[in-house]
């Protein structure tokens, strides 16, 4: 991902609806597994630029690690916790040394997706938890993935037989992303029917009217409150809690 993406995802994370709401359902489903624990050592794997470092600091400590210098770098600037340039595949970590470690919107990044989740188990504590969130469905192949550099996206029960294969118990897997499912499926429909291509290589995360953002957020922030009682069958994005036993 190159310095310019890094740079737009510090500028618009702390207040662009997908950045907001994604981090109020991960924060929210933490919360309500760790039922007030703030004393918990957490590692981000992917830390980007740092935006849910500071978020994950109200349930302990957090050490964020990421493969590009220049993700480290706005995180320097927001902060946050201790930091570590390092691969996912490669965690510069002893074994069983963190809480909770987390991974999200890393592992569609990832080409060996077995070794990667193997690293994030190896260095989580026996009763310790691996939250991972990623891309769903290939058939929302789109610019986005190509753009972001994706292998590829998955489905629940392609990552539930990772996790089953590391022996780590899954206590949470759902989709999220599910209301406004229909209105990113059809975007991406048409956009392929109509053939466009993006010459760049920056993402596009707009900035958009203040109230249409804000009623984006509250979609994202509504089912970051369902998702703490049901799992969604469908979505844009897929979530998974594993427990290490």
């Amino acid at each position: 991902m190159q310095i310019e993406q890094y740079r737009r995802f510090y500028e618009l994370e702390d207040k662009h609806w997908w950045f907001v709401g994604m981090r109020d359902i991960f924060c929210r489903l933490i919360s309500n597994i760790y039922k007030g624990n703030k004393k918990l050592l957490v590692l981000d794997v992917g830390c980007g630029a740092g935006m849910i470092m500071k978020d994950l600091e109200k349930f302990g400590k957090v050490v964020g690690v990421d493969v590009e210098d220049a993700a480290l770098k706005f995180c320097q600037k927001r902060d946050v916790g201790d930091l570590c340039l390092g691969s996912g595949v490669n965690l510069p970590f002893k074994d069983a040394t963190f809480d909770l470690v987390t991974a999200f919107s890393v592992v569609e990044h990832v080409q060996d997706d077995i070794s990667f989740i193997g690293e994030l188990n190896r260095v989580c504590k026996i009763g310790g938890r691996i939250i991972l969130s990623t891309s769903a469905f290939n058939f929302l192949w789109s610019q986005h993935d190509l753009i972001n550099g994706h292998k590829k996206r998955y489905e629940k029960n392609s990552l539930k037989e990772i996790f089953l294969k590391h022996r780590l118990v899954i206590e949470k897997i759902t989709y999220t992303n599910f209301i406004l499912f229909p209105v990113i499926l059809l975007a991406i429909i048409l956009n392929n029917l109509l053939k466009r291509s993006c010459k760049g290589t920056v993402d596009v995360f707009y900035t958009m009217p203040k109230l249409l953002n804000g009623f984006l957020t509250f979609i994202l922030k509504t089912e970051s409150i369902i998702l703490t009682k049901f799992n969604f069958s469908f979505g844009v994005s897929l979530l998974c809690v594993g427990r290490k036993i």
